[in-house]
């Protein structure tokens, strides 16, 4: 297994779940914004990984409180052909960044429609996700390969989860396990848009 070179950001709420998803310390918006932030920090990486707020057709991507994180124009004339990405903001196929970021030729890239959901504190949903993709890329397996695996293993961790619930007794408990099944199922239709 080796360390992967990675640029994360996320809203601050997300650090916990992103540092451990990404395998990196994620910059948070706030304290950084949009006027603040860097484009070259995304160039020569292995992997990008967003956890921020998307908005339906708004070049912006968001941190806490709707503060400006980023814009489109940070993937201007950007190399990403030796980069993988991904991104568990939601509605990333309904907003400019899809373009943006295809334009930019990644190697990779995957996200999902809708809203998608996490938790800051745990790993589920879009983090587990990404967490099981991060680790299946550090063993040094194709992304496309990469992420089917990663699929897999949330569909079967899902299916435990599902197995878990219908046994379960604690009413607060059943819950919390029915919110983490939706948010499994909800990331496995994430996709490739490479």
């Amino acid at each position: 297994m080796h360390k992967l070179n990675t640029f994360a950001f996320c809203c601050p709420t997300q650090r916990w779940a992103v540092s451990h998803a990404a395998g990196a310390e994620p910059l948070t918006c706030p304290p950084t914004t949009y006027e603040r932030f860097d484009p070259a920090s995304l160039r020569h990486r292995n992997l990008l990984y967003f956890s921020l707020h998307g908005i339906p057709d708004q070049p912006y991507w968001y941190g806490a409180d709707h503060i400006t994180a980023m814009s489109t124009d940070a993937f201007q004339a950007l190399d990403l052909s030796a980069t993988v990405v991904f991104v568990a903001n939601c509605h990333l196929p309904d907003t400019p960044f899809l373009s943006a970021i295809l334009q930019c030729e990644p190697r990779f890239l995957a996200g999902g429609q809708g809203t998608n959901f996490t938790r800051g504190q745990s790993l589920v949903g879009a983090h587990l996700l990404g967490y099981l993709f991060r680790i299946a890329l550090s063993l040094d397996i194709a992304p496309r390969h990469a992420f089917a695996l990663a699929k897999y293993t949330l569909t079967t961790r899902t299916q435990a989860l599902t197995n878990a619930a219908a046994r379960e007794k604690n009413r607060a408990r059943k819950r919390h396990l029915a919110e983490d099944i939706a948010a499994n199922t909800d990331a496995l239709d994430f996709r490739s848009f490479t």
